[in-house]
């Protein structure tokens, strides 16, 4: 993975939507990563929980879909992705991969 990070402030956030077919496009098209958990509540509008980049927080609030914040997850981001090496693992077809590998 790149040491770059293409976003300034990355939030966990919830989002709310009767409108399947439409978040999903969103989710798609705004850099919105790992769904955490989707649960549809008793009026079958849709809830799930993504990491999205600041910036893009406004293009799902101006398509009516709710959007709450859950938490400023940035530094916690930046700090994991410290902990991952920067070589290939797979690169070499020979040995298999196992275990948590070493830090490069």
């Amino acid at each position: 993975m790149s040491d770059r990070v293409y976003f300034d402030h990355l939030y966990l956030v919830q989002l709310a939507s009767k409108q399947y077919k439409k978040l999903h496009k969103l989710l798609k098209s705004n850099d919105a990563m790992s769904p955490r958990r989707i649960s549809p509540d008793t009026e079958a509008t849709l809830i799930i929980q993504v990491l999205i980049p600041g910036k893009k927080i406004s293009a799902f609030r101006k398509s009516d879909i709710h959007v709450k914040v859950l938490e400023d997850v940035t530094e916690t981001f930046r700090e994991r992705m410290s902990e991952v090496g920067k070589g290939d693992r797979f690169a070499s077809k020979r040995v298999i991969p196992s275990g948590p590998g070493k830090k490069e």
